[in-house]
């Protein structure tokens, strides 16, 4: 069974910002709040509304859906602090009220707050990758499927990358780099970055339906921007637009969709940043393989 509409192949970002604030510089100065190439849309969840340039011209408002890979957008600030970002196409609800999506999916909860994995969360929240929400929610995944970590290991590491048969075209030195996470908290970490591809092996369960990638990275340069292939297919973008000097280290993820996995039992994963792109930042990669319940 295929699903293409499971919250493997989207992702979702809420970014918060005051006024004269932004992500990054757009080609015509104006400050940015998102930017991306393929299918997607934005949606104000804060504040007066957003003006979005896509390929098809200017488009005002609270929302805007964008279309086919090479749609390139931008979003400048009219009033807005909060937008959230949705990449991919968009899924199907499972909620609101009582649903279970096996950890794989997002939810947002409601004006009277809601119950995620037994935890209490408050109004207009966006919690990833949920089990059982039970309250004032809706949200996005797939019902009976489940995330299964298939791979994991530290970029940094020769052994690592050894035993996995890693290649990698135009890799910079390891370096070691005092910042912040996201949340504030201080960290030290090593990472190395690369242009062209990098391609290793990884072994998948028994009827996976979809992938999720992450990466533990340095947002120092932001619009990291990559290709994802499937034993030399192309799969889809990976994106990260966000820039932070201040708070470098976070984690990034992609999703990949059954239709390049089915009855495979071990694939060439390779993540390509093509030429003319920022350096791909990655210290700890993580591989999710998301399958049916009991397979």
């Amino acid at each position: 069974m295929i699903v293409e509409d499971f919250c493997a192949l989207c992702r979702k970002a809420r970014y918060e910002f005051g006024p004269g604030e932004g992500l990054f510089r757009g080609r015509s100065g104006d400050l940015a709040v998102a930017d991306a190439d393929g299918p997607g849309r934005v949606v104000v969840r804060r504040g007066e509304g957003l003006l979005i340039e896509t390929d098809r011209g200017l488009v005002g408002g609270i929302e805007a859906k964008f279309d086919e890979w090479a749609t390139v957008w931008r979003a400048e600030e009219v009033g807005a602090t909060a937008v959230e970002v949705q990449w991919g196409p968009e899924p199907r609800l499972v909620g609101p009220g009582r649903a279970w999506a096996g950890g794989c999916g997002w939810v947002r909860t409601g004006a009277e707050g809601a119950l995620v994995d037994g935890v209490p969360w408050g109004p207009g929240e966006l919690v990833p990758a949920f089990r059982e929400v039970v309250g004032d929610a809706e949200g996005w995944g797939a019902e009976g499927l489940e995330c299964v970590l298939v791979d994991a290991f530290d970029a940094t590491d020769p052994l690592a990358r050894k035993a996995r048969a890693w290649t990698v075209q135009n890799a910079t030195d390891v370096f070691e780099v005092e910042s912040l996470l996201a949340d504030g908290t201080p960290h030290v970490g090593r990472h190395l970055s690369h242009l062209n591809a990098a391609t290793w092996t990884v072994a998948l369960p028994t009827a996976t339906e979809g992938l999720r990638l992450r990466k533990f990275y340095d947002r120092f340069h932001g619009r990291q921007r990559a290709r994802v292939l499937i034993d030399g297919a192309f799969a889809g973008w990976w994106y990260e637009p966000l820039q932070n000097r201040e708070r470098r280290w976070a984690w990034s993820e992609v999703g990949v969709g059954a239709e390049q996995l089915l009855g495979k039992a071990e694939i060439r994963l390779t993540v390509d940043p093509p030429a003319g792109t920022s350096l791909w930042s990655v210290s700890r990669i993580e591989v999710w393989a998301l399958k049916r319940v009991g397979d």
